[in-house]
């Protein structure tokens, strides 16, 4: 059997070294953001937000988890640490955010979130500060298995950064609690096992959308080419309190320490 997957347990309290990593970017002055509207031939439009950094840079092509929250901490985060670490950040939102806010919902199968990807992916290399040679493409959640599609029609990208993968449901479509959880892995990222290239896979250890003995059973016979990165957190790296509620400070903390370990991933 041959594994080598490399696991990275970056709970931030007990880690130094990515909150000053963190620090470090943080410190850098940065360009302002510019955000773009493209059309899609469906003839919708696309919101992409491109945080550059110098010419020819090695490039995240960032897309959002189904919510429609591009513009939540972890994605504002990496928008600004990735410049300072010398990453020009394309990142969007889907397109049926922009249609319809009150109802957003993907289209089936992910047809057209697939196409929206690919439509950002062809802009960002038309940009003076992307190296085309070396984009890596990034998703969370529902991004992550599009990711992950894009991925696999496009063997230039250097790598893949799935953030949150969704590789197992504990309860049914109703809400109600399966007697055994559900391992979805390979019906999301098929043929992610036998990837060459350079694959992330970040989640919180409290994420029920990818219970930690179901993701190693999955990877035990991979390529070996697969990096995990746990952190503490749930779905949305959010730490808790005692009384349950939300701790803005921890969570910070902690999504600056998801963000610091894939641009140092990114950048091997």
């Amino acid at each position: 059997m041959k594994t080598s997957i490399l696991v990275a347990l970056l709970i931030f309290s007990a880690t130094s070294s990515a909150a000053t990593v963190a620090t470090t970017f943080a410190a850098t002055a940065l360009a302002t953001p510019e955000t773009k509207r493209l059309t899609t031939p469906r003839g919708d439009e696309l919101e992409v937000t491109i945080h550059e950094a110098s010419a020819k840079s090695p490039t995240l092509v960032v897309a959002p988890g189904q919510s429609c929250n591009s513009k939540g901490p972890l994605f504002e985060t990496i928008g600004r640490l990735g410049p300072a670490a010398g990453f020009t950040v394309v990142r969007f939102e889907w397109a049926y955010c922009l249609k319809d806010p009150s109802k957003p919902a993907p289209s089936a199968e992910l047809k057209n979130e697939i196409e929206d990807f690919k439509i950002v992916l062809d802009f960002a290399k038309t940009l003076a500060s992307v190296d085309a040679d070396k984009i890596t493409l990034v998703g969370k959640s529902l991004g992550s298995g599009v990711a992950h599609s894009v991925f696999l029609s496009n063997p230039s990208v250097k790598g893949l950064a799935l953030l949150t993968p969704i590789c197992s449901y504990t309860t049914d479509e109703a809400g109600l609690p399966l007697k055994e959880p559900q391992r979805v892995c390979e019906e999301n990222y098929p043929g992610l096992k036998k990837e060459i290239r350079p694959v992330l896979m970040a989640m919180g250890d409290r994420d029920s959308l990818c219970l930690l003995p179901i993701l190693y059973d999955y990877l035990k016979d991979s390529s070996g080419n697969i990096q995990v990165s746990v952190v503490g957190g749930d779905h949305g790296f959010r730490m808790k309190k005692i009384d349950g509620s939300v701790d803005d400070a921890k969570t910070t903390r902690n999504i600056e320490t998801v963000v610091s370990g894939l641009l140092n991933w990114a950048g091997r």
